[in-house]
């Protein structure tokens, strides 16, 4: 990922102790997903992207894999091909609106295509997404870690946010009736830090597909 990409996001961050949302039921899922999604095409990002974010994984969209996706994108975007590679990030959208990949990848063809109002957009909506984790907390201990409902949250966060790739280590750890990721990385001095990301809503899940209703 270009690093002017990720300079593009200047994140206001308000700290609070990790807290997870109620698990949502497929209905309710749905029609938040929907509301939100509704709203978003039509400009608004004046709504709960927690909540969307967590609408999405417990039952507003149906699973699909952007990683191909993406690859077919980037290399589209290398050709020139930018019409054919921004239908491929819509595509993206297109199954997932509360999925920030896509509307990072949109953002790209726009730039390159010289939409700048366009671009603008897709980079508020990622910039509202990332402050929706941003301020769940610092990320410095179980206490404050950052709220996520799935593991890609995680990655983008510390692609665009911090500017690095894979963690060093992860590790899970249970504490305080709670399940977190805790993330080994460093930084671009090569300075080792540990972040912290309350991941119950994403355990939770498993639990309930192995058919363990403890929590």
């Amino acid at each position: 990922m270009n690093r002017s990409y990720r300079c593009a996001f200047l994140l206001a961050t308000v700290f609070f102790l990790s807290i997870t949302l109620p698990a949502l039921t497929p209905k309710e899922a749905k029609a938040i997903y929907d509301a939100d999604t509704l709203k978003l095409r039509y400009g608004d990002l004046q709504f709960d992207w927690k909540e969307y974010r967590l609408a999405s994984v417990q039952g507003g969209t149906g699973y699909f894999d952007w990683h191909p996706v993406r690859t077919r994108f980037m290399q589209q975007l290398q050709n020139g091909d930018l019409d054919v590679a921004l239908k491929s990030a819509k595509e993206i959208q297109n199954h997932d609106m509360a999925e920030p990949e896509g509307h990072l990848l949109a953002m790209m063809a726009y730039q390159k295509m010289g939409r700048q109002q366009d671009a603008a957009f897709e980079h508020d909506v990622v910039a509202a997404y990332l402050r929706s984790i941003t301020s769940s907390g610092d990320g410095k201990s179980g206490q404050t870690a950052y709220f996520v409902v799935n593991e890609g949250e995680e990655y983008f966060f510390l692609n665009i946010v911090m500017g690095i790739g894979l963690p060093s280590s992860q590790s899970l750890v249970q504490k305080d009736d709670h399940s977190f990721d805790l993330l080994k990385v460093k930084d671009k001095d090569g300075h080792e830090q540990e972040i912290w990301f309350n991941v119950d809503v994403s355990m939770n899940a498993m639990k309930e597909a192995l058919g363990d209703k403890s929590k």
